[in-house]
């Protein structure tokens, strides 16, 4: 997408080890996996506990204003992202968010950090309907604040200028009569 505008620069290179750092972690992840394999029953009815009192604390709400999202079990969040800050509303499904039929609701926001989405949930029913509602309110909201936003000031009145003009003109006369001997 270069323009004839545009010159490179800087080329960011990525550094060879990071490779072994991909190795590393990976090696990391499959020893923390065998050595966790035992204690399966144990850990299971833990994660699934623990996954159901969050389950039973996530709300997102779509109100005429923004989408309200509550969350968590040790560390509560409330977020509330205004409609017409919302950029994008994405969907997005891995392979087993495949398997269980169920997708991610993503808002991004003008300015957002580059770490992704403002706010993202799991397993909103039917997230399509509900990104299609988030966005279509969202555009209601810019529309009639568009409408109702006041006309630049090439538009007003041109009686306010005419006002000033006619004023610094009299200080400038005041200023040079003062001055006369």
């Amino acid at each position: 997408m270069n323009t004839q505008d545009e010159s490179i620069l800087i080329n960011a290179s990525i550094t060879p080890d990071t490779i072994k750092y991909h190795v590393a972690q990976t090696a990391a992840i499959l020893f923390f996996c065998i050595v966790t394999i035992p204690l399966m029953p144990i850990i299971l009815p833990i994660v699934y506990f623990v996954k159901k009192i969050e389950f039973d604390r996530i709300s997102c709400t779509l109100t005429t204003r923004a989408v309200k999202i509550n969350r968590g079990v040790f560390n509560r969040i409330e977020k509330s992202i205004p409609l017409d800050k919302i950029t994008d509303v994405a969907l997005s499904q891995g392979p087993i968010m495949r398997f269980f039929n169920i997708e991610m609701v993503q808002f991004e926001t003008a300015g957002q950090s580059a770490e992704g989405a403002t706010a993202a949930i799991v397993g909103i029913e039917n997230g399509r309907a509900f990104r299609d509602a988030v966005l279509a309110q969202r555009d209601k909201i810019t529309e009639l604040s568009s409408a109702t936003a006041p006309e630049p000031a090439a538009q007003h009145d041109q009686s306010t200028l005419a006002e000033i003009r006619d004023t610094l003109l009299r200080i400038e006369r005041k200023i040079t009569d003062d001055d006369a001997p």
